[in-house]
């Protein structure tokens, strides 16, 4: 039983350092758009600048599927990405779509950092349109 542990062991050690986590937040400036901002910390007080190479935002269906409804593929190196807005350089994989009030949606993004870096963040809309961060 023992030497089982030990094989598992340093498998689960090294799965563990094949990515490294951010954290993503969702708010909405002045101006009204939807911005996705990158963070060291789970409390999202230190915001730093990623270089993305991939950001989806995903809306749920009924079915409890998640469907895309806005994709890029970087590089991009920002604080914030805002929604539904790429430069040339970026590759547009799904055209943005309306965010609707009452939906339950997923940001996606992806680092280049070595190991991967990943952040994700479910949130919904108030019917004023501002983000909040969703549980579902």
């Amino acid at each position: 039983m023992n030497a089982i542990k030990l094989v598992i062991l340093p498998g689960l050690l090294m799965l563990s350092a094949c990515s490294k986590t951010f954290f993503v937040d969702v708010k909405k400036p002045a101006d009204n758009t939807i911005a996705f901002c990158f963070y060291s910390d789970a409390n999202r007080t230190t915001q730093v600048v990623k270089t993305i190479t991939r950001l989806s935002v995903l809306e749920e269906q009924k079915s409890g599927d998640w469907v895309p409804v806005w994709e890029i593929n970087g590089p991009m190196t920002q604080a914030c990405v805002d929604y539904g807005t790429a430069s040339n350089e970026i590759q547009v994989k799904v055209p943005a779509t309306t965010l609707i009030t009452g939906k339950h949606y997923r940001v996606a993004a992806t680092d280049d950092n070595s190991p991967v870096g990943y952040g994700t963040l479910n949130f919904s809309l108030h019917a004023d349109g501002t983000p909040y961060m969703d549980s579902n």
